[in-house]
């Protein structure tokens, strides 16, 4: 990660929000204690497009990282669950992407409910 590619990201970032980002419409983003992110022309431009940055402690991040310790790990299984029964109900077809698509959003419907996402930040 470089400071200038971080920069792009944030531009990409704010025009892919739906109801956009902006100042008075401002998203926090939480990242990880790389030099790259925490550069003062980062954080200044950052803030002037309406994004928050929280840097978290170097290596501490997988304490920090709560969604990966309820959700997405049960995401993932849940997701190799539904491409299993996919394969098994139909033998010798090709899995493509829309069918992949459709299995992720059934996993992650799955996963992703208000008491795991909570559970998760309890136990971080």
């Amino acid at each position: 990660m470089t400071k200038e590619l971080l920069l792009s990201w944030f531009f990409h970032f704010a025009a892919s929000v739906p109801g956009g980002i902006s100042p008075n419409n401002r998203h926090l983003l939480i990242l990880d204690g790389h030099g790259s992110h925490m550069v003062v022309q980062t954080t200044e431009e950052g803030n002037n497009l309406g994004i928050d940055l929280l840097p978290l402690l170097d290596h501490t991040t997988h304490r920090f990282q709560p969604l990966d310790v309820i959700v997405f790990g049960p995401f993932k299984n849940y997701f190799r669950l539904e491409c299993a029964a996919w394969m098994e109900n139909n033998l010798g077809i090709e899995l493509k992407r829309f069918e992949l698509a459709e299995l992720a959003s059934k996993a992650f419907k799955r996963a992703l409910t208000p008491s795991n996402i909570k559970a998760s930040f309890r136990k971080c």
